[in-house]
């Protein structure tokens, strides 16, 4: 559980979503406006996902800055995603690679290889839903062992509140996460940023998460048919967007 947690934090298609869903009732230790600025929170999140669950669908669109150390250098790359989620399926489009999922399957999209990746398990919201988001509530947010709360003025995403959480040690040794800041809007009630500070020997150093939309309730017809469908026919065909494609089938038989 502890190393999925941790390749969760750094999955640019999952985090958004469960940092949005599994966060929500944990107590944080604070008094007073620090209590109030918490709630305050919660209640963002709270409002971010009153359409998600089982039968319908949220559209999050958000940007994803990865700092990362590679080879003695501070690397950061900054990619534009989209994410659909609801109870059983979820897509990510964006960066190299696309990723859909459901209950049983992932398919990966790889248009630089021209490569369509078929692999289980599965979405991680299905069956172990419950248990993935508990882990990740009460290890981030219960094991925070402060949090300061200010304003913010002409921030370039509209938020005018920050929330740094500081994290205790069982949570740093885990995750090896430090601080989670989240920069919110109280008076229109919206999630503008969430940054995570990993400690100094991690590889990955910030990971930054830049909201441009939350869409409850989205409609679209895509998920109406069977995953597969969205890339193969009726016949079991590759569609012609994806003609020319290399199949590699790693479910087990």
């Amino acid at each position: 559980m502890i190393s999925t947690m941790q390749s969760l934090l750094r999955a640019p298609g999952l985090l958004p979503v469960l940092l949005i869903a599994a966060m929500l009732p944990a107590p944080v230790r604070a008094q007073g406006h620090n209590a109030a600025c918490t709630a305050t929170v919660r209640a963002i999140y709270d409002r971010a996902i009153a359409g998600f669950g089982s039968g319908s669908i949220c559209r999050t669109r958000y940007t994803m800055v990865n700092e990362t150390m590679l080879h003695g250098r501070l690397v950061a790359r900054r990619t534009a995603y989209e994410t659909l989620a609801d109870g059983h399926r979820m897509q990510t489009t964006g960066g190299e690679m696309d990723v859909y999922s459901d209950e049983t399957t992932t398919v990966s999209v790889i248009p630089g290889r021209r490569e369509l990746v078929i692999a289980e398990p599965g979405n991680p919201f299905a069956s172990d839903r419950a248990t993935l988001m508990t882990a990740i509530r009460d290890t981030i947010m219960a094991g925070a062992t402060s949090v300061e709360c200010v304003a913010v003025k002409n921030d370039p995403h509209g938020a005018d509140h920050r929330a740094t959480f500081q994290l205790g040690s069982r949570v740093r040794e885990l995750l090896q996460l430090g601080t989670m800041a989240v920069l919110y809007n109280e008076r229109r009630q919206t999630l503008a940023r969430i940054t995570l500070e990993f400690l100094p020997g991690s590889a990955t150093r910030r990971v930054e998460l830049t909201y441009e939309s939350i869409e409850p309730n989205y409609r679209i017809t895509a998920f109406d048919a069977p995953l597969l469908r969205t890339f193969f026919d009726a016949n079991g065909h590759l569609l012609p967007r994806y003609a020319g494609y290399r199949i590699r089938d790693l479910r087990r038989r």
